[in-house]
This record gives structure tokens, sequence and C-alpha cells, in this order.
């Protein structure tokens, strides 16, 4: 349970410092009438008797602990579960490396199986960004300030872990989903390695008859569903950060033997309806069931597409890398082919599925982005046409969820995919019509609207305002880069040093793409080994993108 029975506090625990003077209760509004049903969370009485059976080995208890008892960053028990509640309805289970029942059970009961104070407080952290209430900001009057006070929390609560557990290996990967959202994306990408480290310090890639917690008593089914989930969620993160900066993964296909976390109905049904500071949207069109743990796999099987793309672009046989991505675009072709029917365009628009879709383009284009000038089939125009689109494919896509749901409330990782769909839209722009047409595109409007919840969203209009000018690329007037002052100031908190952020805009952006040296600390490495990344600090493409003023 959350609290100290034995009446002293642990710097672990979520308790309130009685040595510290509490704050005043927070308000927020509407939060303080709105019934505990209201918030959507599975509690013990959302399930039936056989899904409780499956999810745990213990009744659940009869009672609940405050919600707010979890953290010392508010005492507002509703705006603890209002977060909650928003990151499970517009996150989950993009990358979540928990278990939604397992946690959620434990969460109310006030055990610490399956829930501690650091989850408690990264899930908060994440929350809030979806969140327009004052009180989900440190500083109620800045809204990019909103979640700081919890990450910060996690933060310190993090630095008294010293054993490694699956509640903090959750915690990791959900705060490396909140430094990608805020622009801090190599403290994201370590935070993605500790996790995946520690999870395989763990054993929990090994099968149930290899791994050597099996034979303990203690290591009982729910542990087994948890840790599966777990391990995925490390997974699908991992292999999202090495696609996008261009890193091996720590771990190779063959050693990843753990199975995919079990389907159960029940869970597979329940509805998803869209959540806001407003409450639940009273629209029944956009009720629908969650199949939750159909993209849970979904997202698995995907990831391990990406592991295989991962280590074949960086491999230095260059006929070796021809007939491997061949193969991997095939593969690729039957994996989109065969998705469940409960999770194809027309069938389900949960945002969970829209960003499945998006993702599987994104990973198709990063497929060939590196020989958009060099080709892999008979010719480099096939190449580029496959690039374009997958761009094509992921602003339409983004086009239907801005429809449905906004762009206020997105996975973290959106503003990456926009920035590099947008500069693969504009090479082809350039080589094309060699920047005699007015260019037009959504593209910063799409991250204009994102930059709210996620900051990076504003350096990526900055990068993208970069080779706009470099490439003197005409933008038409309604697609205007400028960033209001409002969300310029986000940037001020996110890390612009070639040490700690592997996306600058600054002049190393245009020598990479012109095929000139680059100064970046990384610029020794050879061409072949990092040939897929973006940006300077992560290596060359196989050739000059020809694309120069």
């Amino acid at each position: 349970m959350p609290r100290d029975t034995a009446g002293h506090n642990s710097p672990v625990r979520g308790d309130k410092d009685p040595e510290k003077p509490q704050d005043q209760p927070v308000h927020t509004g509407d939060l303080e009438q709105r019934p505990f049903s209201s918030f959507n969370l599975v509690g013990p009485s959302r399930l039936s008797y056989l899904s409780r059976l499956i999810l745990t080995d213990n009744e659940p208890a009869p009672h609940s602990y405050p919600a707010s008892s979890w953290t010392q960053a508010t005492n507002d028990d509703n705006l603890v579960q209002h977060l909650i509640t928003l990151y499970f309805c517009w996150e989950y289970p993009v990358f979540a490396s928990l278990s939604k029942e397992h946690f959620l059970l434990d969460f109310h009961n006030g055990n610490q199986r399956f829930c501690s104070p650091l989850l408690v407080n990264a899930i908060l952290a994440l929350g809030a960004r979806y969140s327009d209430l004052p009180e989900a900001r440190k500083f109620q009057d800045v809204p990019s300030s909103a979640g700081d006070h919890f990450y910060e929390e996690a933060q310190r609560l993090l630095g008294y872990e010293d054993v490694p557990t699956l509640t903090k290996i959750q915690a990791l990967g959900l705060m490396s989903l909140r430094q990608a959202s805020c622009g801090n994306d190599m403290s994201g990408w370590h935070l993605s390695r500790i996790a995946m480290r520690t999870a395989l310090d763990l054993g929990l890639h090994l099968a149930d008859s290899q791994d050597r917690r099996a034979d303990r008593l203690l290591y009982s089914n729910p542990e087994r569903q948890v840790s599966a989930a777990t391990f995925w969620g490390c997974y699908t993160l991992e292999q999202a950060w090495s696609l996008c900066v261009g890193r091996e993964p720590q771990v190779t296909p063959e050693e990843v033997l753990v199975h995919k976390p079990i389907k159960i109905d029940e869970i597979e049904h329940e509805h998803w309806r869209p959540y806001s500071d407003q409450g639940v949207d009273p629209d029944p069109t956009l009720h629908q069931p969650s199949n939750i743990r159909s993209v849970y796999k979904v997202f698995a099987e995907l990831a391990q597409l990406v592991h295989k793309t991962n280590l074949c672009l960086q491999s230095e046989d260059t006929q070796e890398i021809t007939l491997s991505v061949r193969a991997l675009y095939t593969e690729h072709l039957q994996f989109y082919s065969s998705l469940p029917d409960a999770l194809r365009l027309g069938r389900n628009s949960t945002p969970p599925v829209l960003f499945a879709h998006i993702f599987y383009h994104f990973a198709v284009l990063l497929l060939f982005r590196p020989f958009f000038n060099t080709g892999i089939f008979d010719t480099v125009p096939v190449t580029r046409q496959i690039c374009v689109e997958a761009t094509e494919n992921i602003l339409s896509l983004l086009k239907a969820y801005r429809n449905l749901y906004t762009l206020r409330r997105t996975p973290a990782f959106i503003p990456y995919i926009i920035m590099s769909a947008e500069l693969a839209r504009m090479a082809d722009h350039k080589t094309r019509t060699e920047g005699r047409e007015v260019y037009r595109t959504p593209s910063i409007r799409y991250l204009r609207e994102l930059a709210l919840a996620h900051p990076f969203a504003v350096r990526a209009i900055l990068i993208c305002k970069f080779f706009l000018d470099g490439w003197k690329l005409e933008l038409a007037p309604e697609d205007d880069c400028d960033v209001p002052y409002a969300l310029a100031k986000n940037e001020d908190g996110m890390a612009l040093s070639h040490s700690v952020t592997f996306f600058r805009p600054d002049e190393d952006l245009e020598r990479h793409h012109t095929g000139l040296a680059s100064s970046s600390p990384l610029s020794h490495q050879p061409a072949s080994r990092l040939r897929f990344a973006p940006f300077p600090q992560q290596g060359a493409h196989l050739g000059s993108m020809g694309l120069g003023p």
C-alpha cells in the first residue's frame, strides 16, 4: 500500500511529508463534482469474476485508497484520477510497458505489487500534457509547465530505486516518452536504454521455461503477464528510438523468446470513449471497442519488423542491404495486409489504432529514406515514390485524427513522425520541381496544434523552416512557418546542445544534407554504420541528397 503502516515516512513512498506544510487542496472546477465512474478507470467492480481470476491471484480489497496518496505533488484525488484517465485514453497502449488492468487494480487497492509512487508520478507527468487545467501545471499561469512537478517527483523517487523492479522499468519507459514529448530526446533515448537494459538483466525477454525466476514460488501467473507486458513495452519503445536516432538495439531478434500478452475478450471489447477536461464526449459515434490487447500485439509485431530494419541499415555490406531492404518491404506489405479486421481503417478509429497505421507508414518511410537519391529498386523514382506515398499516407491519417479528435491530444512520437514526413516531402518537391513551384503542406499547421502538448513540435517547425530557407522553397502563405510567441517560449526548456539532443536546426544540418563534412562528434564513424538518420550527429547518408541551394 502507498502508506507506511509503521508510521514512518520512506522517501520512496507517495505519502505527504509530515514535516512539510501541506498545500491547501486545489480546485479543479467540475472535477470536484465528477463521480468516480466518470473517470472510466477499470476498477475491481468493472471486471467479471472470471477476468479477475485471469488477471490476479487474489480477490481485490473491498475498499479503495485515496488516489493522491501515491504522490506528493498534489492533494487532489480527482485530479490524479483525471490525469491517469487522460493517459490511458490518449497514449496507452502506445509503447506502454505496463498492464493497465493489473496497474489499476493495485492502484485502487493500495498494493505496490504492480503499482508504485514512481510509476504513478510518471503517468501523471504524461497525462498532464493532455490537460488545460491550471492545476495540472507546475506554474499555473505557464501552460508549458504542465506535468513538470510530477516529472520532478518521479525523478526524485527514481533516485531511491536501488533494486530493479517491474514498476521501475515501466516508469523509465514512461519518463522516456515524457522527455520525447518535451524535446529532450537524448535524455528520452537514454531512459529507454536503461529500461531495456534492466529488463534484459531481469530476464524478461526469456521464455517461461528459461526464466530463472520461473521456479520461484512467488512468480505467479499475474507476474508472468505483467513481465511480458513490461518487456514488450520496452522493446517497442527502444525500436522506435533506434529507428529515429540511428542506434543499434541492445537485444537481437533471436534472443526475444517471451510470449506476447494474452488477449482477454472482456478487455478487448471494452468501449473506448474520448475523454478530456470536459469529461467523456457524449457523441455515440466516437464510442467504439478499444481492442487494446490487439493493438498491443500489433505494435509488438511491427516493432519486430522495425528491429530488422535497424539491423539491416547498419550493415556494411551494400549488396546485402539491397536484398534485405527488398525482403523487408515484402514483409511490411504482408504484415499490413494481414492486420486483424478489428484494426483495419474504417472498422476502428481509436487514437491507438490510427497511430498504429501512422507508425507503419513511418517505418516504411525510414526503411527507404536512406536510398532517396540512390535507389534500391531498378530506378531511383520507384524508391522516391514509395517514400512519397508513405508521407502522404501519414498526413492523410493525421488529417483523419484531427477531424475526429483534434491534435490537442496525440501520442508523444507524433511530432517526430510529422517532421520526418515533412522533410521527405520537401526533398521530393525540391528534386521534382527544382523549387519553381509554390510548396504547400499541412504539416506546419499540424505541428503548431501539437506544440501545447508536445513542445518538440516547436523545434520541428524550426527545423522545417531551416530547410525551406536553405533549399529556397517558396511556402504558401497559409502554411507560414512563423511560431507564435506563446509557443516559441516552449523552446526555452528544450535541450539544444549537440551533447544532449539529436535534433538541432543549425548549419550542421545543411552540411549534412549537401554532403559536406560534419563537425559532429560522431562524424568520425563510417558512413555505412549509420545510414538512415536524418541529422549529422547520427552519421551520413549513402550519398549526397543533392539538394543544395
